[in-house]
């Protein structure tokens, strides 16, 4: 969940935290570039799943609907504009990164509160839920 392994970043600093950015910096360019992200699984190498557990083929296990919890449905079924995964996680990051100038000149975004589109990447959640891994948006 990090690019450097928290125990390296120790060592390098004999053992203590660091007490400042510049610091912090300094003990990042002695340690060099970060590794590379893990390649993910061949879909070939992964065990088959028993046939027995595929499917579940009775209502009691399913997950249920706000109906039947005595909810009314909501007017859209998808009300969130982003969805979640590695997958559109990495469209994200690829569709900004296609924007050379932008990101050679990025600056903090100036966001509006009631914004109707988002001023920034809104890559934060698929980080902080680990859908996109720090060394795979590093190695870009």
């Amino acid at each position: 969940h990090t690019l450097y392994d928290p125990e390296a970043l120790l060592a390098a600093n004999k053992g203590s935290s660091t007490t400042s950015y510049s610091a912090f910096v300094k003990i990042l360019s002695r340690m060099g570039k970060p590794t590379d992200p893990v390649a993910p699984p061949d879909i070939k190498e992964l065990p088959e799943m028993p046939s027995d557990k595929t499917f579940v083929d009775d209502d009691e296990h399913l997950v249920p609907t706000l109906e039947s919890l005595g909810y009314p449905a909501l007017p859209d079924p998808n009300p969130c504009q982003f969805r979640g995964g590695e997958t559109k996680a990495l469209d994200r990051l690829s569709m900004h990164l296609k924007r050379k100038k932008w990101v050679a000149k990025f600056e903090k975004p100036k966001t509006s509160p009631n914004a109707l589109d988002p001023a920034t990447t809104v890559l934060s959640p698929y980080l902080k839920f680990g859908c996109l891994s720090p060394r795979r948006f590093y190695a870009g």
